[in-house]
């Protein structure tokens, strides 16, 4: 247990100067020696869920941290992820009935936000976004400055297929990338939202600076979503 503990430290620190490949084999190393180190564990799920393919690995280490005692801000960090762990492995109804319970708890900006986001998924699979518009108009009214929640309206608002509620999406969009110029979700909504109005350049423009951002799998739109587009809009002929 001890030696588990010490490679759970060296893990953190390795990961702490961004050095992931190095760090994830001693996560490995520590989890499966039982250490009790909190931290680490998150740290460990959370690299997993970021990389993909191991969304069941996941899971299983958020629970056995789940058992460890915490602190209120690593309870958090950790529902919030076994949450989103619960929704990347096609569990999307688990991961909503985990976090209407996270709510309860705390209403804060970056809880909103996910869980915003797993609403309109929901709202994508059944094709009804009352809960999602509901839910993000109330949390953009929280915090209107947060770009996030900017962002999760302005997802819903250009779902629903109205004019009115499409320019109000533009809008939203437009503020979002004011207050956070590089964030893909809101690059590809109003690329998207450009493309279906006859603004092609616009659109192309922004896709362009979506595409250069990293690839992340906690989005509204997936890359292969954007790269969809792009293809339409004859990106790969440039």
């Amino acid at each position: 247990m001890a030696f588990a503990n010490f490679t759970a430290w060296r893990a953190l620190a390795l990961h702490a100067t961004k050095n992931e490949k190095a760090a994830l084999p001693l996560y490995e190393k520590a989890y499966s020696g039982g250490t009790k180190n909190v931290q680490a564990l998150l740290a460990y799920g959370l690299l997993l869920l970021r990389r993909g393919g191991r969304d069941e690995r996941a899971v299983e280490v958020f629970k056995a941290a789940s058992k460890r005692k915490m602190n209120a801000r690593q309870w958090l960090s950790l529902y919030q992820n076994l949450g989103l762990a619960y929704w990347l492995r096609g569990d999307l109804d688990r991961a909503l009935t985990l976090f209407s319970r996270i709510y309860q708890r705390s209403q804060s900006a970056s809880v909103r936000g996910i869980y915003g986001l797993l609403l309109i998924e929901k709202g994508d699979q059944s094709g009804d976004y009352g809960e999602a518009l509901r839910f993000c108009e109330e949390a953009a009214g929280y915090d209107g400055e947060d770009s996030v929640l900017v962002d999760n309206l302005a997802q819903v608002l250009s779902r629903t297929g109205g004019q009115g509620e499409r320019e109000r999406a533009e809008a939203l969009f437009r503020k979002a990338l004011e207050l956070s110029p590089a964030q893909f979700d809101s690059l590809c909504g109003l690329a998207k939202l450009c493309a279906q109005t006859g603004r092609e350049e616009e659109a192309r423009a922004l896709l362009k600076k979506a595409l250069l951002r990293p690839e992340s799998r906690f989005n509204a739109f997936s890359r292969g979503e954007a790269l969809d587009l792009a293809r339409r809009l004859g990106l790969e002929d440039e």
